[in-house]
């Protein structure tokens, strides 16, 4: 691998405290690659955090000081608008990355050229709970995942393809906050390809009471108008009230949805999607029916079989013990009959 391959590395820092923010910096200055630039955008902080920041003394260090706090799209905007470098590497300002990071990411998207953007695996600091998805499947499966939720990669450990950002228009949608992530996935996916590494290559600062309830329920709230965004735009209208309240429920599982609702709004869904083919159908199709059968499965267990076997149009065509025991077929030839 050529180590002369310049790297970006994108560091939003607010208000971060002194002694966990020199952890993130140290971590990505002894990187065992050295061609890279460590972008530091301030985002409005404080004076103890802004003198932290002055201390650092390296020649790869690029800094930008915003006046006012921007919030976390805006400042990864700036940093990448600034970056020179074929890669972007995310970073956030109170996690650890390994000492190899940069370089397994670097060839790993070397040996992959189809790749556009790849996280890792990280680990959560104190714990041994590792977290981060691999996508073993095709773009058109995980466009179709990202329909009911945020199942792209851990934000701080993705490396970007510099060219496939600014060629697609790629940015973080400012009106995104706290889910500018998922969005940004959503979009990309249409035009290139998303994967994971299988490594750990991130120590994960999160606990439980790390996120406000406020945080929470934003995150919550832009999450839902991502996800019912792409539903919308298979339909080609917004959803009312009640539907949004029944996708919802069913893409969490929950069994207190409505059956009748869910089922015109997904016998919709597949009859205009056949049409725009915005998702690939069979997929769309398959997770229809796995969702549905999840929710079968919760209602028989809590002995709620109300409504249970009076399935609409919609759901009798999916089938979704079909589905079920096709899996199990896949699985079972994948990894072999246990005895």
């Amino acid at each position: 691998m050529k180590d002369d391959i310049l790297v970006s590395v994108v560091l939003p820092v607010y208000n971060t405290p002194e002694t966990i923010l020199r952890e993130a910096v140290q971590s990505i200055l002894s990187q065992t690659y050295k061609n890279f630039e460590l972008i530091l955008v301030n985002d409005g902080s404080e004076e103890e955090c802004r003198k932290a920041l002055d201390s650092f003394q390296d020649d790869r260090i690029k800094r930008i000081d915003h006046i006012k706090n921007l919030r976390l799209p805006a400042t990864l905007n700036h940093g990448i608008k600034t970056a020179r470098g074929k890669y972007i590497v995310r970073m956030d300002s109170d996690d650890i990355s390994m000492p190899d990071r940069i370089k397994c990411q670097v060839e790993f998207m070397e040996n992959n050229p189809q790749v556009d953007i790849a996280g890792t695996l990280a680990k959560i600091i104190g714990t041994n709970r590792i977290i981060g998805k691999i996508f073993d499947c095709s773009s058109d499966e995980f466009q179709v995942r990202l329909l009911f939720g945020n199942s792209g990669p851990v934000h701080p450990t993705v490396i970007m393809k510099s060219d496939f950002l600014r060629r697609n228009n790629l940015q973080y949608n400012e009106k995104m906050k706290d889910a500018e992530d998922y969005d940004l996935w959503v979009r990309a996916a249409k035009y290139g390809t998303i994967k994971g590494i299988n490594k750990v290559l991130l120590k994960y600062r999160w606990s439980e009471g790390q996120v406000s309830q406020r945080a929470s329920e934003s995150m919550r709230y832009t999450e839902t108008r991502i996800s019912h965004r792409q539903l919308e735009s298979i339909l080609g209208r917004k959803m009312d009230n009640e539907e949004s309240e029944a996708f919802y429920k069913f893409r969490h599982y929950q069994s207190t949805m409505d059956f009748k609702t869910m089922d015109r709004l997904l016998g919709e869904a597949l009859k205009k999607n056949k049409k725009k083919r915005v998702f690939n159908q069979e997929l769309l199709k398959h997770y229809f029916a796995m969702y549905w059968l999840i929710i079968m499965r919760k209602r028989i267990v809590s002995k709620d079989t109300k409504d249970i076997f009076c399935l609409g149009q919609t759901l009798r065509a999916l089938n979704p013990w079909n589905i079920y025991f096709s899996v199990l077929h896949k699985r079972r030839e994948k990894y072999g009959r246990e005895d």
